[in-house]
């Protein structure tokens, strides 16, 4: 009884343990696994091999190859400036090498921001630049130019300045052929001021160029593209008009109320025969209007209260007398 027992013990715990009761593998099986595991390594080495041929071939076609290198430039959305000249500035840029290697033209290796400078630097009228790689060897460029190209005056430097208010180097703005775009701002505050700083608040230039756009066709009188500022921090502004006489603005004043006043003032109380000894007019209250005159009553200056109603009943019968 106690041996039969003893017995189905060791069986139970026999049993218990698998990779007892598991055969070894025999020769030839133990051969054949390795075979596996030799042509397992030997096809990853293969995987692997391809892997970096296809990379090395694509790494030469982006950096050595003329299968990259920029061919065709289409270029979008220019009006005063020439896209053949785009083009051309473009392949210039772009033909030498770096390091001596590789070339400048391969379309991976194309410095995008450094080309958008380079651009809007040569051609002042570019105000925004977008460029879109096409492979294997196009590019488009989408350009967006300015109305008016604005330079700061002060101190006898002058400076380009964009649509942040910051000065840049104005050596191509000053070009011939960007004179017809040129609006000119001279600061007699006396302070001086170097390529990278902010002199104006992009409001007032948005009420600058608005001035320039919409003062011949409210007062029928063009203003000369020269203006002053006595300080980049007043909100004052002054012109001159083709009739010989200057302006005050303030810029704090809608322009359009400004503009509204003016065009009262002359109608009712200063005709063409009376203007040719106006001094100034100045704007800078709102709802009142001062002249002065330069012909022995210099000094001499009267106030005019506006309703800008009557004003803009008059803009509507200018309008009607056109139709």
């Amino acid at each position: 009884m106690w041996l039969f027992s003893k017995k189905n013990k060791v069986k139970r715990k026999r049993e218990g343990i698998p990779f007892l009761r598991k055969p070894l593998p025999k020769k030839h099986e133990r051969h054949i696994g390795a075979e596996e595991k030799k042509k397992d390594a030997g096809s990853q080495y293969i995987i692997f091999f391809l892997w970096t041929l296809f990379f090395l071939t694509i790494g030469y076609l982006f950096l050595f190859s003329s299968f990259t290198c920029l061919e065709t430039i289409e270029v979008s959305g220019t009006e005063n400036i020439k896209s053949e000249r785009i083009v051309k500035s473009i392949h210039g840029a772009l033909s030498g090498k770096y390091m001596r290697i590789f070339p400048q033209c391969a379309l991976g290796l194309i410095r995008m921001q450094s080309l958008v400078e380079k651009l809007q630097e040569a051609y002042p009228l570019i105000e925004h630049i977008s460029m879109e790689r096409i492979f294997p060897n196009r590019m488009h460029i989408d350009i967006t130019e300015r109305q008016y190209i604005l330079l700061w005056n002060t101190e006898g430097n002058q400076y380009l300045v964009d649509e942040a208010g910051v000065t840049h180097d104005a050596t191509s703005a000053l070009l011939e052929e960007n004179q017809p775009f040129l609006i000119t701002l001279s600061d007699v505050s006396g302070k001086s001021f170097s390529v990278g700083e902010k002199v104006l608040n992009p409001e007032y230039i948005q009420f600058l160029f608005a001035l320039v756009r919409t003062f011949p066709s409210m007062t029928e009188i063009t203003l000369l593209s020269h203006f002053t500022i006595v300080s980049p921090f007043a909100d004052e502004l002054r012109g001159l008009s083709s009739e010989g006489w200057e302006v005050y603005f303030n810029t704090s004043i809608p322009l359009e109320k400004s503009l509204s006043t003016l065009t009262l003032l002359l109608e009712t109380k200063l005709p063409p025969s009376k203007r040719q000894n106006i001094g100034y007019i100045d704007l800078r209250t709102e709802n009142r209007v001062y002249y002065t005159f330069r012909d022995g009553t210099d000094g001499e200056i009267s106030s005019l209260p506006v309703d800008t109603s009557k004003s803009n009943d008059t803009q509507d019968v200018k309008k009607k007398k056109e139709k």
